[in-house]
């Protein structure tokens, strides 16, 4: 599970969306930097970055190769490379580009706002930086998840058996009702709300309502993929129909 590839973007007025089909896996970029800041893992494995570099978040660190994710924080970046190593760069004030030891066998990457979540082959998931909100306390049992998204102060993870966990998102409101919470196949975030892909295509959406991201557009059926960007939802259709909803990511 999670994103093989980003496209992240954002200008001082508008989101800028960048959608990616692959292996009937769609991507939509996050882009949660301050000012203008873009990241994109090129063919080969090299990131491109692009835009305000006020906080060295665009230097990526050398050797630029071997990149097979990206994710864009509050004003940090974090990469994955083919090896499972996690590569972190730009601010680091609160210690999000602090990579866990030993730094190797990850599977994916997330990043808050200014917290980054890393996922393990193991199913272990390691958290760093920012943890007023103790977004970064993993519930027990940490083993046997299989995806991960980070919002602004939150984090979900989602187990093999298709439940989402939360924390600390009851705090603002992102609490996901029991009855509600199972036969999940992958997971993704915006600043404030939560979407999440059922294995029968269904989307379920829950937090900030304000642009209308949490209610998903009908028939609510035939997903096979899902991205958020801010207050943007993207799902993508087993008939190729890619549907949006929420707040549109250019204005």
């Amino acid at each position: 599970m999670g994103r093989t590839s980003w496209i992240t973007c954002r200008d001082e007025t508008t989101w800028l969306t960048t959608v990616l089909y692959s292996t009937n896996k769609l991507n939509v970029g996050l882009g949660l930097g301050f000012g203008r800041n873009s990241l994109y893992p090129a063919y080969h494995g090299r990131v491109v970055c692009w835009g305000l570099a006020n906080h060295s978040h665009l230097a990526v660190p050398e050797p630029n190769r071997g990149f097979v994710m990206v994710a864009s924080g509050g004003a940090h970046c974090l990469g994955l490379k083919a090896d499972g190593s996690v590569v972190a760069w730009g601010k680091n004030e609160l210690g999000q580009c602090l990579v866990p030891r030993p730094n190797r066998d990850f599977v994916s990457v997330a990043a808050g706002g200014w917290h980054s979540l890393a996922l393990r082959a193991s199913g272990r998931i390691e958290a760093w930086g920012h943890n007023a909100h103790k977004q970064c306390v993993v519930p027990e049992p940490n083993d046997g998840f299989i995806d991960i998204a980070a919002g602004w102060v939150f984090s979900l993870g989602l187990r093999d058996d298709g439940r989402v966990v939360l924390w600390d998102a009851s705090r603002h409101g992102l609490s996901l009702p029991s009855r509600l919470n199972g036969d999940f196949v992958s997971i993704e975030t915006g600043d404030w709300h939560c979407v999440a892909l059922r294995r029968d295509g269904r989307v379920v959406c829950w937090g900030d309502n304000g642009f209308g991201q949490c209610k998903v557009p009908e028939p609510n059926r035939d997903f096979v993929s899902i991205a958020v960007v801010g207050t943007s939802n993207f799902g993508l259709k087993s008939d190729g129909c890619l549907v949006n909803w929420g707040k549109p990511p250019v204005s």
